[in-house]
């Protein structure tokens, strides 16, 4: 009988060496392009060619090195030039984010391309190729004042290939070399020369990654539940994890476009991209013509980005999200009760030396281990939105215009009645105490700071299914009500730390991602169009005239609306309204899991018609590695699948890179989770870490006073 484990145990391919432990490439040494014959290289046009199990399982290693969140690693290696992981070419070196990024940039369709509904119809899709229009272009310096107001809003109308040129170029060099970024091990020939689609490398590239962001978002259940990921807390640890139902299939065949370019990966044509400032309407028709996908997958792929840190227009700060792949983006879009989530977002930033977030009442910078609800510690419905724009666009309204949540301890949050406890009251830094990590785990009592006023009496108290929450801590401060429009109270130092606090949040999104819930536009219903600086509008709230506005940040000209009074969003293109659908994705994590991998599928799909792809080996599918270093026996991973579904995939002893993107300040991408632990148990403030950058593990010699 085939047995592939045993397979690649023979060729020595089924180990659990980990990216710290590979051999790599310095900068000055040379790439080894291997034989060249013309005869069996890839040819444009054509489908791509079907890969082994050893040609899987030594690019799978390659492209995890290439994507390694240890920055020294990755300057040593030339991939990254700076201290922030950016190149001094103002492109992005290629991370785990990026590689998602690019498998569905891939896939967009050409304008004008020949693109079907129906089932099993054809249409141009993924082709290994990217339009460099605007790849570099130089990008809003939100930082720098003599930038502001200067941006033609009218070149950011599409989103573009903005950031990823540099991860195509260096994929490039998996594709036609036999080694790089490793020395060893090598192909025999590189996979252009032996007939591989680069579509199909991309592919592969990109459910590598997606391995890599599921199996944190996995491990975050029990690491990382209090604040974050909250599905542990909300629906029960069983329901946290994303598991398979069914094959998330590496499959070959893809057809890599022609092009007159030097660069095979460049085309000349125009993709079909989407409207950044559109509403929820645009976004779900903008799926159905582009990818012929109904609006559930479609919006289910859309918590991707609660993963994401930054947008490649250089908008400050973070996307709005857990920080992990799960429907906690959903809950929050559709105001579930949830427990204090604080301002992180996509960031993962828990070695910050952020002042201001480790004592804001709603800091980011540390991993809690005690959730913070209402006063008998159940969670609340409290995201509420409000528009924010920024001082870049040469508008009247400046720009660009986003959504933020509003803080919980706002006036016009959505629920301030429901008495939300102080979360000054937790330690949030050292939450697991001093001696906390174990090694394997983290056991540290909560810490309460009794000394802060209104928490004597607070304690660590007990949801119903025994997780640590905040109780008896007296009730989080409500903000006073602000009225009038911020520039008539301007010169009140008082009211402009009032609407300050108010106003902002680290968090933001896009007006298409809160309008799949709600029922807001792009269009100002007096004139018929976009406002100036393309705002949503469509309720009360958000249409108030802009010089009406009562909140700005102190230090900068950004403005922010009213609270957002939305009905809900009954567009049903396909029967049924998309709230019902994003409740549905919202109310059950695994329902939630489900159409996202199915929806993985079909958008790395797009442009193949039904039998034009061909399933590649096993050991490329989404889940199979993880289950082959658990020392599961499986002689075919359908059936094991369809025998055993759910199928549990994560292994709990998994011990992931904290985050997938370039990291905070360059410093906690590059380190996994144990190490964070262990680090927060024997220190007193995160700011012990600020000399520890690119990816260090913090040595005693690197922190203050050393």
């Amino acid at each position: 009988m085939w047995c592939p484990l045993l397979f690649l145990s023979i060729l020595g391919l089924a180990s659990s060496i980990s990216v710290e432990e590979e051999l790599w490439m310095g900068k000055e040494e040379i790439p080894n392009l291997g034989p060249q014959d013309q005869s069996t290289r890839y040819k444009a046009g054509e489908p791509g060619g079907e890969w082994t199990a050893e040609e899987v399982e030594i690019t799978r290693r390659r492209i995890r090195m290439m994507i390694t969140p240890d920055w020294s690693v990755k300057r040593a290696m030339g991939v990254a030039k700076s201290v922030l992981g950016k190149n001094n070419d103002n492109t992005t070196p290629p991370t785990e984010n990026l590689l998602m990024r690019l498998a569905f940039h891939d896939c967009i369709p050409y304008q004008g391309g020949e693109i079907s509904g129906e089932k099993g119809g054809s249409a141009d899709g993924c082709d290994g190729c990217l339009n460099w229009e605007g790849m570099d272009w130089e990008r809003m310096k939100s930082d720098d004042a003599t930038k502001r107001f200067t941006y033609p809003a009218g070149n950011f109308t599409t989103t573009s290939n903005q950031g990823l040129g540099r991860t195509a170029q260096f994929l490039e060099l998996i594709y036609t070399s036999i080694d790089w970024p490793l020395q060893t091990p090598n192909l025999k020939v590189s996979l252009e020369q032996s007939g591989k689609s680069r579509s199909d490398l991309w592919q592969l590239a990109g459910l590598v990654a997606l391995e890599q962001a599921v199996e944190r978002a996995n491990r975050a259940c029990d690491l990382d539940f209090h604040a974050r990921q909250q599905v542990t807390l909300l629906e029960g640890r069983d329901k946290c994890e994303m598991k398979l139902t069914k094959p998330l299939k590496f499959r070959t065949g893809r057809r890599d476009c022609k092009t007159e370019e030097d660069r095979k990966y460049v085309t000349q044509e125009h993709e079909l991209h989407p409207n950044p400032w559109g509403d929820g309407r645009h976004l779900v028709d903008y799926g159905r013509k582009a990818f012929r996908m109904d609006p559930e997958h479609w919006m289910a792929l859309q918590a991707i980005h609660g993963a994401a840190h930054g947008v490649g227009m250089n908008i400050k700060y973070t996307w709005f999200g857990p920080g992990y792949i799960s429907n906690v983006y959903f809950k929050r879009l559709a105001n579930k009760p949830t427990y204090l989530v604080g301002t992180g977002g996509g960031d993962l930033s828990f070695l910050s030396c952020d002042v201001d977030a480790i004592e804001s009442e709603t800091g980011k910078a540390a991993v809690r281990n005690i959730a913070i609800g209402d006063q008998n510690g159940n969670p609340v419905a409290q995201t509420g939105w409000r528009t924010s724009c920024f001082y870049q666009f040469n508008t009247s309204e400046g720009g660009p215009c986003l959504m933020r949540p509003i803080p919980p301890n706002a006036w016009d949050a959505p629920n301030p009645a429901e008495e939300l406890t102080n979360p000054k009251c937790v330690e949030n830094w050292r939450a697991g105490g001093l001696e906390g990590w174990d090694g394997e785990d983290w056991t540290g009592g909560c810490r309460i700071k009794k000394d802060q006023s209104g928490c004597a009496d607070a304690y660590c108290g007990e949801t119903k299914d025994g997780y640590r929450v905040l109780l008896d801590a007296g009730r989080i401060k409500q903000n006073a009500k602000v009225e009038g429009p911020w520039a008539d109270y301007q010169h009140s130092r008082k009211e402009r730390a009032a609407r300050h606090a108010q106003s902002w949040n680290n968090e933001f999104a896009f007006a298409w991602e809160v309008g799949m819930f709600w029922n807001l536009t792009d269009i100002d219903l007096a004139t018929g169009k976009p406002t100036p600086g393309r705002r949503p509008m469509g309720c009360p709230g958000l249409d108030a005239p802009y010089k009406s506005w009562p909140y700005r940040t102190n230090k900068k000209p950004t403005y922010a609306s009213p609270a957002m009074a939305c009905g809900v969003n009954d567009y049903a293109p396909e029967g049924r309204p998309l709230h019902e659908i994003i409740d549905g994705l919202a109310s059950d994590n695994e329902h939630f899991a489900e159409k996202f991998f199915e929806g993985w599928e079909l958008m790395t799909s797009n442009g193949y018609s039904e039998g034009e792809l061909v399933d590649g080996p096993e050991n490329g599918w989404f889940g199979y590695n993880s289950l082959v270093k658990q020392d599961v026996n499986i002689d075919d991973f359908e059936t094991y699948i369809a025998n055993n579904s759910p199928v549990w995939f994560t292994s709990p002893k998994a011990d992931p890179w904290i985050c997938g993107h370039r990291g905070h300040v360059g410093t906690t991408c590059g380190i996994r989770f144990s190490k964070y632990f262990e680090l927060q148990s024997k220190s007193s403030s995160p700011c012990e870490f600020i000399n520890c950058k690119f990816g260090s593990d913090c040595a005693e010699e690197n922190r203050p006073g050393k």
